[in-house]
């Protein structure tokens, strides 16, 4: 029987293995997608244009309202050829898109920068910047992707925990109109008994 230490060892081992596997794919999943982005963007280079126009964000902004953009210039452009660049990056920031731009400026050379960008500044992940602006070996995307599920699971069970407040309300109101019904029926109850007495009483005189 193995002993407990190398039990211990062994889960530890197969954790961190795990997790390197994990963090492996996600970097080379997302180092495919901005290959794709950037070759993207230089077949967009070789058209020739009049105006270029580079759109900066998070992950709102890659690969999501920057094609529509250029769909809707292309169709209503009236002779005026509009090339859109999109440098959208997912999981950043303001601090990060801000430190990015000097280089992707300097290499789009644009007439109009559109930004749309700050919905990830109040978020748990925070990305490290080197002094040109890139990100550096020791952000881990597993540790951001636990902070993000974190954030996620706290920002679900507020929501939880404001619908289960909102259902005691509601009960609690039903409670009281119950009770207010109770109270008006045996009013009713009453004033009809009273209505039924004097009627009698008018049918029926004494004597």
């Amino acid at each position: 029987m193995k002993k407990p230490l190398e039990k211990v060892f062994l889960i530890l081992l197969g954790l961190v293995l795990s997790l390197a596997v994990i963090e492996a794919g996600i970097r080379v999943a997302g180092f495919a997608v901005l290959k794709s982005q950037e070759r993207q963007n230089r077949i967009r280079l070789k058209n020739k244009s009049d105006c270029r126009i580079l759109c900066v964000g998070e992950s709102t902004t890659q690969r999501e309202w920057p094609p529509m953009l250029q769909k809707v210039l292309d169709e209503r452009s009236r002779g005026v050829r509009y090339t859109v660049i999109d440098c959208g990056l997912g999981g950043t920031n303001t601090s990060f898109i801000s430190a990015m731009f000097e280089r992707q400026y300097e290499e789009y050379r644009p007439d109009i920068v559109v930004a749309m960008m700050g919905i990830n500044d109040d978020k748990v992940y925070e990305p490290r910047i080197d002094t040109d602006g890139s990100g550096n070996g020791l952000d881990l995307k597993v540790v951001s992707l636990c902070g993000l599920a974190a954030e996620h699971a706290k920002c679900k069970y507020r929501e939880l925990a404001m619908k289960l407040k909102e259902t005691r309300k509601k009960k609690g109101k039903g409670k009281k109109s119950a009770v207010k019904q109770k109270k008006l029926r045996r009013i009713l109850t009453k004033e009809a008994l009273r209505a039924k007495s004097f009627l009698t009483n008018c049918t029926n005189p004494a004597g």
